[in-house]
């Protein structure tokens, strides 16, 4: 199989980083605040301060970038021309289901299964400001750093873009 990119998920882990940083340096601060002040809107403030924290790391990039990287890796290993082979003698052809079949397959360690995949693509031509049912843009169900793949909502967790009617009801 052919290489695995790993730019695209090392870079989430990355912002995770730097994300988790910066939620460290202000809970650092709100606990100054609580023991010099007093002040117990300090321990509010960090409960939503952590509590806001765990949607925004988009922890589901995680999974579906390394992913998405194997299956193009898959997908372009088997669309590679096959080595060409030297002509071998000719053999009598082995018969397609051999008698004891189920003997073979209890023999053999992974059954083999042949999967295909359905990529979602962003439409330019469909509007970057219809609203999905989630209240959030089209565009921003798309990750415009890789290429507009197609990742769910940024800001929430809807996973796929449902347009929102005027009168509130979801269409597809």
């Amino acid at each position: 199989m052919g290489d695995v990119k790993t730019e695209s998920t090392a870079e989430v882990i990355r912002n995770m980083a730097s994300e988790l940083s910066g939620v460290s340096s202000r809970l650092e601060k709100l606990a100054d605040d609580l023991e010099r002040k007093g002040d117990w809107d300090a321990a509010s403030e960090a409960l939503s301060l952590v509590a806001g924290v765990i949607p925004n790391l988009r922890l589901d990039l995680l999974a579906a970038r390394p992913i998405r990287e194997f299956q193009y890796a898959l997908a372009d290993a088997k669309q590679a021309p096959a080595p060409a082979e030297p002509a071998a003698p000719a053999e009598p052809a082995a018969p397609a289901e051999p008698d004891n079949a189920d003997e073979d397959i209890a023999n053999q360690p992974y059954l083999l299964e042949r999967v295909s995949y359905v990529k979602q693509h962003y439409n330019p031509k469909y509007g970057d400001h219809r609203l999905c049912q989630c209240g959030h843009p089209y565009e921003r169900h798309f990750d415009s750093f890789e290429d507009m793949e197609a990742i769910g909502c940024k800001y929430c967790n809807c996973n796929d873009f449902v347009e929102a009617d005027l009168t509130g009801e979801a269409s597809s």
